[in-house]
């Protein structure tokens, strides 16, 4: 059994418009609709968030509980986290060339909050692997997959290609750290500055 999440590593943050935490508040909404006869699959996660059970809805609090191998492929700059749960309406085009200065360094930030979280978790479990380049993009299966422009890092050869083939070939024990030192949009072949995808 394998984990191979496509974007999924949402973080509970607070969103830039409303000054709270919204994304949370839905899970929580989620949970107490969808969950009331049915709990999470981590009893263990439940326990250690017995006064918010929701948190175990999300990834941030979840994946700690994660024992199979597990791949998580997550861009820094996840389109749908950013308009979504920062509530950056400036995300366009797979790019952040239409946000403000301000509004890109609140990116940054996520993206390094992001990065910090899923690096205390790959020092603390071996069944753990990552691959995130430094892209804004929800979902990389949707159309990129095959693209030679998204590798970590530039120009290392680390396709999303090349390391699930490895990660398959070898049933999970393949492990990889490949987190983009770089910020958007200095991986310059995945930052998209003239394309409109």
């Amino acid at each position: 059994m394998f984990g191979f999440p496509d974007s999924g590593f949402f973080v509970d943050h607070i969103n830039l418009a409303t000054k709270d935490n919204d994304y949370k508040f839905k899970q929580k909404v989620l949970f107490e609709l969808v969950n009331k006869e049915v709990e999470p699959t981590s009893k263990d996660c439940l326990k250690d968030n017995a006064e918010e059970p929701y948190n175990c809805l999300l990834a941030e609090y979840l994946f700690k509980y994660i024992d199979v191998p597990f791949l998580m492929i997550q861009p820094g700059y996840d389109t749908w986290q950013l308009m979504n749960i920062l509530g950056e309406g400036c995300v366009m085009n797979n790019s952040l060339r239409d946000c403000n200065e301000e509004l890109k360094k609140f990116a940054h930030e996520y993206k390094n909050y992001q990065k910090k979280l899923i690096s205390e978790e790959l020092k603390k479990k071996n069944n753990l692997s990552v691959w995130s380049p430094s892209c804004v993009i929800h979902c990389f299966y949707q159309d990129s997959q095959n693209s030679p422009n998204w590798q970590v890092p530039q120009d290392s050869g680390n396709t999303i290609d090349l390391i699930i083939k490895e990660y398959l070939k070898t049933q999970g024990k393949y492990q990889v750290n490949l987190i983009d030192k770089k910020d958007w949009p200095n991986n310059e072949k995945c930052a998209n500055l003239n394309s409109e995808l």
